[in-house]
């Protein structure tokens, strides 16, 4: 559920947000409350972010709680990835969650393009997928394995 490009604005964004200070907690239980997915939209159980929010957090020498997670993996070269698209002479299986961060049509347009594309839609999930529908998830795979033997 990602586009083939990052233009420059959208780099700078995400760059923009990796160097800005993570929040830091006074308790666990406080940093545990405040975790929230990027993006925000996300119909995953609680019980789903709460398991991923416990561990999450980590007690840093002040006594502070911290995310483990480096926000500069956040950060993306600019990218133009169409071309190489058409070159992908494997199976090649497109994952596009039902409430998409994807403009309307751009994942049928990269699946077209692909020389044995293929597109599936997760239903009952937005762009984290794996946490909104990890059952949808797995049934894309397996029907996408299946197929390509």
């Amino acid at each position: 559920d990602s586009p083939p490009s990052y233009p420059d604005y959208a780099v700078a964004q995400l760059r923009e947000l990796a160097d800005r200070p993570a929040r830091r907690f006074n308790s666990r239980a406080l940093a545990i409350a405040g975790f929230r997915t990027i993006p925000g939209d996300t119909i995953a159980t609680r019980e789903v972010l709460h398991h991923i929010a416990e561990h999450s957090f980590r007690q840093a020498d002040d006594g502070k709680w911290e995310y483990k997670s480096d926000r500069r993996t956040m950060m993306r070269d600019p990218i133009k990835a169409w071309d190489g698209l058409a070159r992908l002479k494997c199976p090649a299986l497109f994952l596009k969650a039902e409430h998409s961060v994807l403009k309307a049509g751009l994942a049928e347009r990269m699946v077209a393009v692909m020389p044995r594309g293929r597109l599936a839609v997760v239903p009952q999930s937005h762009h984290h997928v794996p946490l909104d529908n990890p059952a949808g998830l797995a049934l894309a795979l397996r029907e996408f394995l299946d197929e390509i033997g």
